[in-house]
């Protein structure tokens, strides 16, 4: 893979499209995109070690999934007023 390949030097919506195309090879990204996306977890995010570490792999010809221990799925929801503190920190 070149670096023009890659998208670099090439406008911002040529870089995205590279790097769609790119973390779409990794077949578990895939698959827990799919399973989160089935969850309706509110405001989540796939963390980026996993992303770093598939972009990493192709231009040196590893396989996508190479080096990857975990795909770390982060998400938050909403505080309610169960979660709202009794006092305030340091009082």
């Amino acid at each position: 893979m070149t670096t023009r390949d890659a998208g670099y030097d090439r406008d911002l919506a040529a870089q995205i499209a590279s790097l769609q195309n790119l973390l779409s090879q990794n077949k578990i990204i895939n698959e827990v995109l799919k399973r989160a996306s089935a969850l309706v977890l509110p405001n989540w995010y796939l963390g980026a070690g996993c992303l770093a570490q598939t972009v990493w792999n192709v231009p040196h010809g590893f396989d996508r999934c190479f080096g990857i221990k975990d795909y770390d799925l982060v998400y938050s929801a909403a505080l309610g007023r169960e979660c709202t503190p009794k006092r305030a920190i340091g009082s």
